[in-house]
């Protein structure tokens, strides 16, 4: 039985059917990850300043802590 090269293949089918991905069947679903407790932020551009930020998460709400500041820069948090 002679081997038959997958291009040829490819070019004996309708154009619509090449155009199909047939691979392996998607994996299920990915659990979502566990939420951030803490993200800190160093060297935000605002304006001509510069901040560095830890935001912290509670139960219902989120804490804000100003780590370092440079330049005229003003942090207003409105809940």
């Amino acid at each position: 039985m002679g081997r038959h090269h997958p291009a040829a293949a490819a070019a004996s089918r309708p154009r619509h059917e090449r155009r199909r991905h047939r691979g392996p069947r998607p994996l299920p679903p990915l659990r979502p990850a566990p939420a951030l407790e803490r993200v800190s932020i160093r060297n935000l551009r605002v304006g001509t300043g510069n901040i560095d930020l830890a935001l912290h998460r509670h139960p219902e709400d989120v804490g804000i802590h100003i780590l370092g500041r440079r330049g005229p820069v003003e942090i207003v948090a409105i809940k």
